[in-house]
């Protein structure tokens, strides 16, 4: 049934080029739904990932993306639903996390671009810890799904990761087809190299790399670790506990806060300026790791150098992204 007043949330990450630096921004815009239950939102970019969520009183759809085509119009139907959270222990050193569980259901299958099944490919719907993995003929089901629209994640390795919107209406087994993208593949007969450097901040970060207070990660460690995001770079450094988001991806906390006794989330950096860190707007999306060519992690509050501390007695995560040579 068609939600009259109810509200749609776009959000996205725009680059604002400034005399001496480009800072990433998260901007937003809302629309209301008429008597018939639609809504229009203009004057959102192209081209650009957009994370949606509609919400009609106590109902919503969980946090999803989608990417306007070149014509400019994208309609798609929005469902709500209540949505359970769910307190999950997923470490004995960290906090419990609320995640979304249901009823619902969702089954499909994960094949390459040549339309040949992937195997073993990771599945899962953001905010809700539930993830499977792809049979031989690289199908899979998913349960105890909340009940809305939501994002589904794909991921293998040697593929780019793919994310969808996905239907969960009770009673109705949702189906989805995911079809992912292989990355570049380098040809050994025909060898070309180059080495990317940054150039903004370099000598601050070689300064404070020499003093050794925090985790440093340049470009032949990234290279080494092939992270697919950000956050597989921080997994398993101490302090540093990368969780399920309550909305989707991943949620960086670190040890600290009032009185150093909780968990806190950092301090988020990019190219030297301060990042909104917000639970609602997943940190992998703030930058992609392809642009990454270094990374500082600044786990106890003792170590944040003075330039990235904070009142909250957080931790720091400081992102270089410069300059491609």
């Amino acid at each position: 049934m068609p939600r009259p007043d109810a509200k749609l949330v776009i959000k996205w990450v725009d680059l604002v080029i400034q005399k001496k630096s480009i800072a990433r921004e998260v901007s937003a815009i809302e629309a209301a739904t008429g008597p018939s239950g639609l809504a229009a939102a203009c004057g959102v970019p192209l081209a650009t990932p957009l994370l949606v969520q509609g919400a009609s009183g106590i109902d919503s759809s969980g946090a999803f993306e989608i990417t306007l085509p070149s014509s400019g119009l994208y309609h798609r139907d929005v469902f709500v639903a209540p949505l359970v959270r769910t307190s999950v222990s997923t470490s004995d050193s960290v906090p419990s996390v609320a995640l979304l569980h249901g009823s619902g259901r969702v089954r499909g299958r994960v094949t390459g671009a040549t339309g040949r099944p992937i195997t073993d490919a990771t599945v899962t719907v953001w905010g809700t810890g539930v993830e499977t993995v792809t049979n031989e003929k690289g199908e899979f089901a998913l349960g105890n799904l909340p009940a809305g629209t939501h994002t589904l994640e794909a991921r293998s390795l040697g593929f780019v990761p793919a994310r969808q919107p996905v239907d969960i209406v009770s009673g109705i087994a949702g189906a989805a087809e995911v079809e992912l993208t292989n990355l570049g593949i380098m040809l050994d007969t025909i060898r070309v190299t180059s080495q990317r450097i940054f150039t903004r901040g370099l000598a601050d970060y070689e300064r404070r790399k020499r003093m050794g207070f925090g985790h440093f990660f340049d470009e032949t460690d990234i290279e080494r670790r092939k992270p697919i995001v950000l956050t597989d770079l921080l997994r398993a450094l101490p302090g540093v506990y990368v969780v399920p988001s309550q909305w989707g991806g991943d949620d960086v906390l670190m040890r600290g806060g009032p009185g150093g006794a909780g968990m806190c989330r950092p301090n988020l950096v990019i190219d030297g300026v301060r990042q909104m860190n917000d639970a609602t707007f997943p940190v992998n999306s703030l930058v992609w790791v392809n642009q990454v060519r270094a990374v500082e992690v600044y786990a106890r509050p003792t170590s944040v150098p003075a330039e990235y501390q904070t009142m909250t007695g957080c931790g720091a995560i400081v992102v270089w992204t410069g300059t491609a040579h």
